[in-house]
């Protein structure tokens, strides 16, 4: 069985990995050279997670109890869980599946008195012009966060000069992963000043956390081959096991009750080693052609009437391929039958927002999360692989007509 997705790190990596944590090769200051391979110009800052770094943000912020932050519909839970933390709300705003643009109609609709910032994300490995949204922060006086978290194509997109603040994420199974970590491009001075300094009093990430990272990863890539990950599915089986539960074990990253004191720690200096090699790394860009033409193969093998995430934006790495269909359980059986490890689950988006109002604020989003299947693909399976999973996908899938596909009506003045 093809695994549901395939981790962006080599055994050589790896092999890095481990020696950073015994202090082989160890760069004593990572941070410092980390931050400034980021941002020559001193905007960045280096933190655990992007969790981490939005609640270092929203921290350092002196906005009343029941302030807003109006924010793309389709996110993980943990960012509204960070916002209302804080005393603050989410305010959904829909998107458009074909494009993943956020509606900047709505967004203009759910700025009111309390709202404070616009917090817009680029998703499943897409990236959109802001220009519009930047205008319109202007023009309200709000600060404009950008989530790149699922965008990083390389070094040549460090986020948008006209978002105040840009996070790139390299969790286990983002792109370039080093098995955690995030980079913040922030273009307010005194803002990166007042984040950095907050952080410095942070409690360093334990060593052991970092170890057991990379014990889980070696784990995940040994059981990545087909025949491998089709025999854990029925191992796993036989003992009667949910291997659904397992694999999404193996790749969370903060949860239980101490969520808060969990993303707030200094990444520790073999997790800042690693991601200044996997930057560095000229593998990335050859991975992510590999993998963006491995996805536009499947893409354009499927049927005409069958929508994909993204299927208008451009760029897209497609970091995640995923359809909306009328049928997503069907079609997931189907699919794991004929050795496809497809899910509706296999990522922690959602379309979400504060007090459950996504349903009413955002119907596309939550009609299209409600009704999506995860598709594995990726350039390590074959060309015959591929053209049998678009066989399959299209003698069971059934297009699902009433998910927003029109392209959103925006002003393109930046």
């Amino acid at each position: 069985m093809y695994s549901r997705k395939r981790l962006d790190m080599g055994w050589l990596d790896v092999v890095a990995g481990f020696g950073f944590v015994v202090g082989a090769g160890l760069n004593r200051e990572p941070q410092v050279t980390l931050e400034q391979t980021w941002s020559p110009r001193g905007q960045a800052l280096a933190c655990l997670s992007v969790r981490s770094g939005f609640d270092l943000l929203l921290g350092c912020q002196d906005w009343p109890e029941g302030s807003e932050l109006v924010m793309t519909a389709i996110t993980i839970p943990d960012m509204v869980r960070i916002v209302e933390h804080h005393g603050f709300a989410a305010i959904p705003v829909d998107v458009a599946v074909d494009s993943l643009e956020s509606d900047i109609e709505a967004i203009e609709r759910a700025i009111g008195p309390k709202t404070r910032a616009i917090v817009v994300a680029h998703l499943f490995g897409t990236r959109h012009e802001i220009g519009p949204i930047a205008k319109l922060a202007r023009a309200h006086g709000l600060l404009l966060i950008e989530d790149c978290a699922q965008a990083f194509d390389g070094l040549d997109y460090r986020g948008d000069e006209r978002a105040d603040v840009s996070m790139f994420s390299f969790g286990t199974i983002k792109t370039a992963t080093a098995l955690g970590g995030a980079l913040l491009t922030v273009r307010r001075p005194a803002l990166l000043e007042a984040m950095a300094k907050r952080q410095a009093d942070y409690p360093l990430q334990p060593r052991r956390k970092y170890l057991a990272k990379l014990i889980r990863c070696v784990a995940m890539m040994a059981l990545s081959p087909a025949f491998a990950y089709g025999l854990l599915v029925a191992s796993l089986g036989a003992l009667g096991q949910d291997y659904d539960a397992v694999v999404r074990n193996l790749v969370r990253g903060f949860s239980g009750p101490s969520f808060i004191d969990a993303i707030r720690h200094r990444p520790c200096l073999a997790l800042l080693s690693m991601l200044e090699r996997r930057l560095r790394s000229p593998l990335t860009e050859r991975r992510l052609r590999a993998r963006a033409a491995a996805s536009r193969e499947l893409a354009e093998a499927l049927g005409t009437s069958l929508q994909y995430f993204g299927e208008r934006a451009q760029p897209h790495t497609f970091w995640l391929f995923a359809v909306v269909v009328e049928n997503p359980e069907p079609l997931i059986q189907r699919l794991r039958e004929a050795g496809f490890d497809a899910t509706s689950g296999g990522s922690t988006l959602v379309a979400t927002g504060s007090n459950g109002l996504a349903a009413t604020l955002a119907p596309a989003a939550s009609l299209a999360m409600a009704q999506i299947v995860y598709i594995p693909v990726y350039a390590q399976m074959s060309a015959r692989a591929r053209r049998r999973l678009a066989q399959v996908v299209n003698a069971q899938a059934q297009p699902l007509r009433t998910v927003q596909s029109e392209p959103m009506h925006q002003d393109n003045a930046a």
